[in-house]
């Protein structure tokens, strides 16, 4: 994903969750059952971000740590974690 992409993503405003992940994480792939049940309970975007292939946006978001995941709403930053976490975590930071 490209900064403009990401840019664009952002200014439809709609709940948007990035995950910063690599093909080699292990931790990234564990996220990704937990991940789906969020997009489908939830009505939210996930997109996912490859750090080996958007590493301009992922130097812009400091992502030095994977799996990450970023959540945005109205266009704007809510809130992030870093590492492995459980599907109450991440449902208590976009709810």
């Amino acid at each position: 994903m490209t900064i403009t992409e990401f840019e664009n993503l952002k200014e439809k405003k709609n709940p948007l969750i990035l995950k910063f992940k690599a093909d080699w994480c292990t931790p990234c792939k564990q996220l990704d059952p937990i991940l789906q049940e969020i997009e489908q309970s939830h009505n939210i975007q996930i997109i996912e971000v490859d750090v080996e292939e958007s590493v301009d946006l992922c130097e812009r978001m400091n992502i030095k740590k994977l799996p990450t995941i970023q959540y945005f709403q109205n266009g704007e930053f809510i809130d992030e974690k870093k590492g492995i976490t459980t599907k109450k975590v991440i449902e208590d930071m976009i709810t």
